[in-house]
């Protein structure tokens, strides 16, 4: 009898054997076919959305049959055979992107690739949660700033390690230099001292230099060595040259190149030209606490031989044009551009040939002087304490002029917080603790502003050097903010002034 029921139930076992290890090897077929899916869409999507994710469901080809060597009857079994895409029946594919709407053309060529294979898809487009991008954007903004902070951090290790070797070498030296008082050895003590003064004047240039970022001197400080370069080439032009060049800049406002031309001279030029130019002693007061412009208007050749409109500003000499425009040809090219001219007037002017009659010119020369330009008289003041730039600061109303006169980081504070966010960006910690002084208050407000690693590298910075209101990164801070906030005064006037034509219209 158990014989019987074994020999019943054994077909019937070998089956259930057959079928569970044909499952699991079916499942493992399963996730392949579902990855290749998977990856054959995502090449597709990725060049559209580089951040999109991409998920495949797939079910595979069923049959029904009567399972051999019993009298049960299966439903929904797989196809048995060599497992392949072509055992795919359908596929859903799951597509999340960030792109709002999801690109038609890539799905259509997506489902090409996979009907090609003979794989009937389906897919489904959903949003990629904002958490993902947020979290890929995160990531790679701290990769940034621990980068940055590393190399940061390897900077002031070389920084310690030059200023410990100095001091080193320096002390070795000394001792040397002491033995050898001691022995009264006059010549060899001479010849050590004479080491040691350019030994302390190289490694003090390489301790105290700027960083990097900062080494290269402005173009004013670079266009102030121009004198040097050029040789005695400044010394050989002719007083009238530099009188009627620097008369064009007070007339034309190119006040920077003024100052550039200015720095060149001599003192004995500048005395000369002082009692030539009555308005030249308040016009250098004017520009000198402006930067430098190397413009090359000194060499126009107009300069060679030119005609005296010293004391006539721009508006009166376009009157006198109108009577004699034949002088149009013989004026410099700074004062040709700043005329007050119509097209049609310019275009007239520049066609007529210069004709160079000495009454014209002299007539130029007699002409009534023109009302002087209005120059602003700039506040000449150095903060030397933080009593001194809380007055400053708190000076009310506002004042733009002032904020320009007298450099400060509080100004930062009178600017958009966006915009006080990118102009601390642009500088490194180092720059930054070369620029960090201001009073207390002052400086807690901007650390805001500063990401919290960089502003740790920049106290490190501070504690062993103090910042400078001289140093370049300071006074650059200064310049950027101060043009964002005439830049916002600006753009305040124009909607001002448009607004009152609409009302007057109105």
């Amino acid at each position: 009898m158990r014989r019987s029921l074994l020999s019943c139930f054994t077909p019937i076992l070998m089956v259930w054997l057959s079928l569970s290890v044909a499952f699991g090897s079916e499942q493992e077929s399963m996730l392949q076919m579902q990855h290749q899916v998977e990856q054959r869409v995502l090449s597709l999507v990725k060049p559209y959305d580089p951040s999109a994710l991409v998920f495949a469901r797939i079910y595979l080809k069923t049959e029904s049959k009567v399972l051999p060597g019993t009298p049960f009857f299966a439903k929904d079994l797989t196809v048995q055979g060599e497992m392949g895409l072509s055992s795919i029946s359908r596929a859903l594919v799951i597509i999340m992107s960030q792109k709002k709407p999801f690109s038609q053309a890539v799905l259509d060529t997506a489902k090409g690739v996979l009907e090609a294979e003979k794989i009937p898809v389906v897919f489904q487009v959903d949003e990629l949660p904002v958490e993902l991008r947020a979290a890929e954007k995160t990531e790679l903004k701290e990769g940034r700033e621990n980068t940055q902070i590393w190399r940061e951090g390897v900077d002031q290790l070389r920084y310690v390690y030059r200023v410990l070797l100095g001091l080193t070498v320096l002390g070795l030296i000394a001792a040397i230099i002491a033995d050898l008082t001691r022995r009264n050895n006059s010549a060899l003590l001479k010849l050590l001292e004479d080491g040691i003064s350019k030994m302390t004047s190289v490694e003090g240039n390489s301790v105290t230099r700027e960083p990097t970022s900062v080494q290269a001197a402005p173009a004013s400080t670079r266009e102030d060595l121009g004198r040097e370069s050029r040789g005695d080439e400044w010394a050989q032009y002719p007083e009238e040259t530099l009188e009627a060049c620097l008369a064009d800049c007070y007339w034309c406002s190119r006040d920077s190149y003024a100052h550039f031309v200015w720095k060149q001279l001599t003192a004995q030029k500048k005395k000369q030209l002082i009692a030539r130019i009555p308005f030249l002693t308040d016009y250098v007061n004017h520009f000198s606490l402006l930067n430098q412009s190397n413009e090359g208007w000194i060499d126009d050749i107009a300069y060679l031989d030119p005609i005296r409109t010293h004391q006539l500003s721009n508006e009166d000499l376009a009157q006198a044009l109108k009577k004699q425009p034949s002088l149009y040809g013989m004026l410099s090219r700074m004062r040709q551009a700043a005329l007050p001219l119509e097209v049609h007037e310019r275009i007239m002017l520049s066609r007529l040939p210069a004709k160079e009659s000495a009454d014209e010119k002299m007539s130029l020369g007699v002409s009534p002087a023109s009302i002087l330009r209005p120059l602003r008289k700039r506040l000449q003041l150095e903060i030397r304490s933080d009593e001194q730039e809380r007055s400053l600061l708190s000076f009310s109303p506002f004042s733009l002029e002032l904020a320009e006169d007298v450099p400060s980081l509080g100004w930062l504070l009178q600017v958009p917080e966006e915009a006080r966010s990118q102009i601390l960006e642009r500088f490194s910690a180092r720059d930054l603790a070369s620029a960090w002084v201001a009073p207390a208050e002052i400086l807690s407000q901007i650390e805001k502003f500063v990401p919290e690693k960089k502003m740790e590298v920049v106290r490190s910075y501070v504690s062993s050097r103090p910042g400078s209101r001289s140093a370049p990164a300071y006074l650059d801070i200064h310049r950027s903010v101060v043009e964002i906030l005439k830049n916002t005064q600006k753009s305040e006037q124009s909607q001002l002034a448009g607004g009152l034509k609409r009302v007057q219209a109105a």
